[in-house]
């Protein structure tokens, strides 16, 4: 407000200036060309002054009335004695028209310069001085012209009284107007910041509103708090979720493995029970071990950048390696493990595109109680896809949409018919998203399942990096 106010004033008052030269250079033209009229009429080329050779009878020169413009001219000596002047001079009050010269000099007036001026009979008049010179530079007398100020005094204070009253009006209507924006703004602004201080791991719930009307700019912030916060309380119930599974998922082998102790315990066992129990605990062991590496290559991936590996990866040559891996593990089960591997390449980190294939056939093979388990791999023009279908029971809908979620299992491996942490297919997706691709889910109940991850292809992400 205050640098407005600042800038306006400054600006008020160059107009003013400006208005207050232009009326008078205006002013001193009309006086300038007369008295060029006038020196061109009485220095004759002879370099004499010849005061009557100038048109003395005009009416502007005889009479005061207003109408006609009265000047008042005088011509004046070397020095400075009045030689001959207008007609109307003679009608004013006698001894109250100035009869000398009433420049300080004769030096023409700047066009900024304020207007001279006398007044008579309360009648204020302008006037100019002009020197009379001969060609060859003698100076031959002065010419003293006069005329009635047409008001140009008073237009400058009704000027400046206009812009003044009109600086006041803008800066109180300004200064309205900017309490209004500032209280527009600023209200929506504090209730923010009061609505930010106050939000705790308790309060991720709550949404900012504001309870009057706001600005397209200040909505589009409540709009993007609102969904960071959506996005926050998501994570936070994520994490809430994980925490609690975890804890469960961990303890749950921890108290099988300390029930097989205890009972081994309780009395004196042959080798062979203990042997059993050892097993057994190895088992568990084993179990345990497989997801806490899971967990821990999960929050690894979480924490690194994505598609970081920039090592050529044959998925042909990945698939072939698991199909080998796990031939036997079908077999036992009484299952086809069929692959159909055409030359597919992307770029990643070859052992976590193992472990990915590698989760997805034993996923495969754990649900899958009779006919075949097929793993393929292919490209088209932009990406390569590796695809595990199976024949076993399916998931429902509902249960696909979710299934790559953390600790997510079916009813039977909840129930504990199926063993399984739950983090096969999470892990899965985590791999695929760090590779920057994307994981596909087409299942349906007693039909089979088919998974298809789709990566971007080796010869396309060379062109990205290219351009």
């Amino acid at each position: 407000m205050v640098v407005l106010g600042l800038s306006m004033s400054v600006l008020a008052f160059v107009l003013w200036a400006g208005a207050m030269a232009w009326l008078n250079h205006l002013a001193r033209s009309i006086l300038d060309q007369e008295m060029q009229e006038v020196a061109s009429a009485v220095v004759a080329p002879d370099g004499t002054l010849q005061v009557d050779a100038y048109a003395w009878n005009e009416p502007h020169h005889t009479t005061r009335a207003a109408h006609v413009d009265p000047f008042y001219l005088q011509i004046f000596d070397p020095a400075g004695r009045l030689i001959r002047g207008s007609r109307n001079i003679a009608l004013f009050s006698p001894g109250t028209y100035p009869s000398r010269i009433m420049a300080a000099s004769t030096v023409r007036d700047e066009w900024h310069d304020p207007l001279r001026t006398f007044r008579i009979d309360d009648v204020t008049h302008y006037y100019a001085v002009w020197p009379l010179v001969a060609l060859d530079g003698e100076r031959l007398g002065t010419v003293q012209l006069a005329r009635e100020d047409p008001g140009i005094g008073s237009l400058y204070g009704r000027f400046a009284a206009f812009l003044i009253a009109g600086l006041l009006l803008t800066l109180v209507l300004l200064a309205g107007l900017i309490w209004w924006s500032a209280g527009r703004v600023m209200g929506p602004l504090a209730q923010t910041t009061a609505f930010a201080r106050k939000l705790s791991l308790d309060t991720l719930h709550e949404r900012l509103h504001f309870r009057e009307a706001v600005d397209e700019e200040t909505r589009q912030l409540a709009a993007t708090l609102n969904e960071l916060l959506d996005r926050l309380e998501k994570s936070v119930d994520e994490i809430r979720r994980f925490s609690s599974n975890a804890a469960h998922e961990l303890l749950t082998p921890l108290t099988a493995i300390r029930g097989h102790v205890d009972v081994a315990l309780r009395r004196e066992r042959d080798a062979e029970a203990y042997q059993q129990t050892l097993h057994l605990v190895s088992r568990r062991m084993m179990q345990f071990e497989k997801m806490v590496d899971g967990l821990l290559l999960m929050a690894r991936l979480e924490h690194e950048a994505g598609g970081q590996a920039r090592r050529r990866v044959a998925l042909q040559e990945v698939c072939k390696h698991v199909v080998e891996a796990l031939w036997d593990a079908a077999s036992q089960k009484g299952l086809t493990l069929e692959s159909r591997l055409e030359p597919a390449c992307t770029h990643g980190d070859s052992h976590l595109l193992e472990r990915l294939v590698a989760n997805l056939v034993e996923n495969a093979i754990k649900f899958t109680e009779a006919g075949s388990v097929s793993v393929s791999c292919f490209e088209d023009d932009d990406s390569a896809y590796v695809e595990v279908a199976d024949t076993g029971r399916g998931m429902s809908a509902s249960f696909a949409k979710r299934a790559t979620e953390r600790f997510t299992r079916a009813s039977d491996q909840a129930s504990g018919s199926v063993s399984g942490s739950g983090l096969g297919l999470a892990l899965v997706d985590q791999i695929a998203r760090w590779h920057r691709g994307s994981v596909a889910i087409h299942s349906q109940q007693g039909e089979g399942t088919q998974i298809r991850i789709q990566f971007v292809k080796a010869d396309s992400i060379r062109a990205q990096e290219a351009n």
